[in-house]
């Protein structure tokens, strides 16, 4: 079984796209009319799909508004370099690059309200 999408909730639609389309590079697959609630997107992230959901959608269904998810995770050959790009971009440093083990260097951002976005290199894995 293989992870086909990761979905966010979000009070912020355009603030969302800006951070996932226009700086993070992200294609927009597919814009879906959720009626009153706005618009969610479809959105090209490689090998899965990242959805992101406009918040009101699921505000009658209190199940599915549960804390989970805690950091989306992108693997890149340069940590450093990437970090410094981001921070260029405005994308909001939560820590710069460290060691949390050896042979594997990490840096956490902001992705939006309750997301958080990891740059992850290691010397262990390709």
């Amino acid at each position: 079984m293989e992870i086909w999408k990761i979905a966010i909730l979000t009070d912020d639609i355009p603030a969302a796209r800006a951070l996932y389309v226009d700086k993070l590079g992200m294609k927009v697959l597919q814009e879906i009319n959720t009626g009153d609630t706005g618009m969610a997107l479809m959105l090209d992230a490689g090998p899965i799909v990242l959805e992101i959901i406009p918040s009101p959608l699921f505000a009658s269904i209190s199940d599915l508004h549960q804390v989970g998810l805690h950091h989306m995770s992108f693997k890149v050959e340069d940590v450093d370099r990437t970090s410094q790009d981001w921070k260029s971009q405005g994308i909001t440093v939560i820590t710069e690059p460290f060691f949390p083990s050896p042979g594997i260097q990490a840096a956490f951002f902001e992705g939006g309200p309750g997301v958080i976005l990891q740059l992850f290199q290691s010397e262990l894995t390709n």
